[in-house]
């Protein structure tokens, strides 16, 4: 008896740890993946992906055959083998992998499998249509997290070949009126007139490197307004036509020791403003979470960008192949707005990419 009591522990640490890994691979919109996803390391754990889904199958895999082997290399119980010799009968048979071990088994691989083919699984926000709508409401975003190093050739590289209504530049590097002359010089040096684009930054505290929003006057005026208060500097403008949509810019902070307490806070303060608009609008921007974070993907009112396009490809860190990288740098559109494009573009100068998408309200 007192040596089942540490298997029964394990088995059943196991099996709420398989639970818990499908509900947040299956199930990322409910209250219990909400909470597991804000939990340490289990939050930097799922920021990965691919590689969590990859390493999962891989662990499963060494943990069935280690077992199968353990239990092959078994000789008989005690008195089973004399028994069976005196009898004549059969010789003990070799045993393979228990049921509980290929139940527990499948709540880790199965999910594992079923993300690494569909990244966005469970997600809400995959749910966004693509379009090729040319309507008049279009919308094209680039949203950038410069890392305080952004230079000319960085944004010429960012627009090169694009040209887009808005641009998101979390972590910029100056802010006011010095970091508008300074973007006005880089947009000169992309051969843009840097006279066609307002120009907003994020009040934040001065350890920290704004956030900076650079919008083309073709979608009208825009005035900064109150909204998103996150650690890193946000913005929310809103447009004097109507007809246009609210610009929400983004940067929370990011899920390390030290600031565990201020991401949950930041992402709390981001799905409160999801669940209260009601006008067209965008928001972009470095949300050092994914989808699976705290439920950022369970609205059913707003769509990612590159989740609906169909894109499994990360954001972070550059130096990671985009298939292997963390998406946590998002455009969402809500208020029925259709996809027409989006990508992650790989750029120097910077630990993140971008990510570009186009949008039609």
């Amino acid at each position: 008896m007192k040596a089942s009591i540490p298997r029964i522990v394990l088995r059943t640490a196991l099996g709420a740890a398989g639970c818990a890994y499908a509900s947040l691979v299956l199930l990322p919109g409910s209250a219990l993946a909400s909470w597991l996803s804000r939990i340490p390391l289990v939050a930097q754990a799922i920021a990965f992906p691919s590689i969590a889904a990859a390493g999962t199958v891989l662990a499963v895999a060494a943990a069935l055959l280690g077992g199968l082997l353990a239990r092959r290399g078994e000789g008989p119980r005690a008195g089973g083998g004399q028994r069976a010799a005196k009898g004549g009968g059969p010789r003990p048979t070799r045993r393979g992998p228990t049921g509980f071990a290929l139940a527990c088994s499948a709540l880790f691989a199965v999910p594992s499998l079923i993300l690494a083919a569909s990244p966005g699984f469970g997600i809400a926000s995959a749910r966004g249509e693509s379009s090729s709508s040319t309507s008049s409401t279009a919308v094209s975003v680039i949203a950038w997290n410069a890392a305080g190093r952004a230079g000319p050739e960085e944004i010429r590289d960012l627009l090169d070949g694009r040209d887009p209504d808005v641009i998101v530049l979390p972590e910029y590097r100056d802010g006011g009126e010095a970091g508008a002359r300074r973007l006005a010089g880089m947009l000169t040096a992309s051969g843009r007139d840097p006279r066609n684009y307002s120009v907003f930054s994020s009040p934040t505290d001065p350890a920290y490197d704004p956030t900076t929003v650079a919008i083309h006057k073709r979608l009208g005026e825009y005035r900064a307004a109150g909204g998103i208060a996150t650690t890193f500097g946000s913005l929310t403008l809103r447009p004097s036509d109507p007809a246009k949509p609210t610009i929400v810019a983004v940067h929370t902070a990011p899920p390390v020791p030290g600031l565990m307490g201020r991401w949950r806070r930041d992402l709390d303060e981001v799905r409160a403003y999801m669940d209260r608009e009601r006008g067209r609008a965008i928001l972009a921007g470095d949300f050092n979470a994914t989808l699976r974070h705290g439920g950022l993907g369970s609205s059913p009112r707003w769509a990612d960008a590159l989740a609906s396009a169909g894109s499994g490809e990360g954001t972070w860190p550059s130096s990671l192949p985009a298939a292997l990288a963390s998406p946590i740098d998002h455009v969402f559109v809500n208020s029925g707005a259709s996809v027409v494009s989006a990508e992650v573009i790989g750029l120097g100068g910077s630990d993140h990419n971008a990510v570009a998408a186009r949008v039609a309200f």
